[in-house]
């Protein structure tokens, strides 16, 4: 197949709850590009590796409840399958052009906050590509993922999770600075027409006023709007939760792992105090990523 079948692609990934969808939303508005709802596609078929999709595997995939919101016709998009190389990525370069065109625009996108682990994959594959990675205040981002109805309640593990993808996140911009943009929730919200402007010219977009207007959106589908569903409205500052809305010992896990993460745009703390970092240890150390696998490990070995 033809990889140059997609005309520079823009990616928006971060870290969940960080601003993705409201990003991916006002990036769709634009006349150019269709951002498709989320597809987790690189997550929910990472186990199919990069060898050769059988058409039955393909057909698995294109089932998926994600990949229905797309609502593209599945014969279509298995022809132009069986005439590539049937790999799992050009799978994926088909699906979005295909929705691509289904609205009859001239560039495609995609928003999957965890597809940042696989930028180098969509990178490679797409040469002419931009990736916009979004962050924000990491105690926000915690918090609000401890609310949601499909999110689990390990303070902890969100705290490692959320720092896991800014030292990556830091990692692919100082490697590809030119294919790789870091911007901020905060500065977004704050001042949405000159943020949105730089972020049009690093992917080669032209910026367009009908991109802040609010409007109904095929970026999110009908069951996701009960949390996403202020992404459709006009973009403002939003209320900072910051630490005060901690418990002490939330505060003193956030403190101790995540102080290092956090940059002037993120609210930095002071460092933590020698009794918060000590109550962290206790409480947080078998979800550090470092000791976390062995614990695992050691969990199934034993039956526990």
């Amino acid at each position: 197949m033809n990889t140059a079948r997609l005309k520079k692609p823009v990616f928006v990934v971060g870290h969940p709850r960080s601003g993705t969808t409201l990003l991916a939303t006002v990036l769709g508005r634009n006349s150019e590009l269709a951002m498709p709802p989320e597809t987790q596609f690189f997550i929910e078929n990472c186990d199919f590796g990069d060898g050769v999709l059988s058409e039955s595997n393909a057909r698995l995939i294109l089932n998926r409840s994600r990949l229905r919101d797309l609502h593209l016709d599945e014969e279509e998009v298995m022809g132009c399958f069986l005439n590539s190389d049937r790999k799992l990525v050009s799978l994926f370069e088909i699906i979005i052009d295909r929705f691509r065109a289904k609205f009859g625009k001239a560039r495609a996108g995609e928003k999957s906050p965890f597809h940042l682990f696989y930028s180098r994959t969509l990178l490679a594959h797409f040469p002419h590509s931009r990736i916009v990675c979004i962050e924000r205040n990491g105690s926000d981002v915690v918090a609000s993922l401890m609310r949601m109805p499909w999110s689990h309640r390990k303070f902890s593990r969100h705290v490692f999770d959320w720092c896991k993808s800014i030292e990556y996140a830091n990692t692919l911009e100082a490697e590809f600075p030119d294919r790789f943009r870091r911007v901020s929730f905060e500065k977004l919200t704050r001042d949405p027409k000159s943020q949105l402007s730089e972020i049009c010219a690093f992917c080669d977009l032209e910026y367009q006023d009908q991109m802040l207007t609010p409007s109904e959106s095929e970026t999110i589908p009908e069951w996701e709007r009960d949390w996403k569903g202020a992404a459709f409205m006009n973009i403002r500052p939003k209320e900072t939760v910051g630490e005060e809305a901690l418990s002490f010992t939330q505060r003193a896990i956030f403190r101790t792992f995540a102080n290092r993460e956090m940059d002037a745009e993120v609210d930095r703390r002071d460092l933590a105090t020698v009794r918060e970092m000590i109550m962290a240890w206790v409480l947080a150390w078998p979800y550090h990523p470092k000791i976390h696998p062995y614990l695992q490990r050691a969990r199934a070995r034993f039956g526990l």
